[in-house]
């Protein structure tokens, strides 16, 4: 698994995707009493990580072995961003980097609270995707 180092070593905290789903849900349902307006809520879940310990525990969910993880090097991360840079549409520049070398964490108690419920935890994503798919 050859990523860029800022990408395997950022911390994220992975949200199922129905409990995503069901807190959109409930917000459209009661925006519509409360009348128009914006909210917002931390869309994090339980367990923050970095991105290569969440696609190592994906591979583990699924039988697979750990992965070879390897950060490319910086010239060659900086030299594809500034490729990306010159590609008007290009998904790859500098501003994707720095986005994905940003942590993506949060407080999780706000979405707790709003599902009434607890979250899925990381270690049953996999399982969970196959028995709904």
């Amino acid at each position: 698994l050859l990523m860029p180092g800022p990408v395997l070593q950022t911390a994220i905290q992975p949200v199922w995707v129905q409990d995503l789903a069901d807190a959109i849900a409930l917000d459209v349902r009661d925006g519509a009493s409360q009348g128009p307006g914006l909210h917002r809520l931390q869309a994090v879940g339980e367990t923050a990580l970095p991105m290569g310990e969440f696609i190592a525990s994906l591979r583990r969910q699924l039988g697979h072995g750990p992965a070879w993880q390897c950060p490319m090097p910086g010239w060659m991360v900086q030299a594809s961003a500034w490729l990306g840079d010159q590609v008007e549409a290009s998904p790859w520049c500098h501003e994707t980097l720095g986005m994905l070398g940003t942590p993506n964490t949060g407080d999780v108690s706000a979405l707790r609270a709003r599902l009434g419920r607890a979250l899925l935890p990381l270690d049953q994503f996999v399982d969970k995707a196959w028995r709904q798919g």
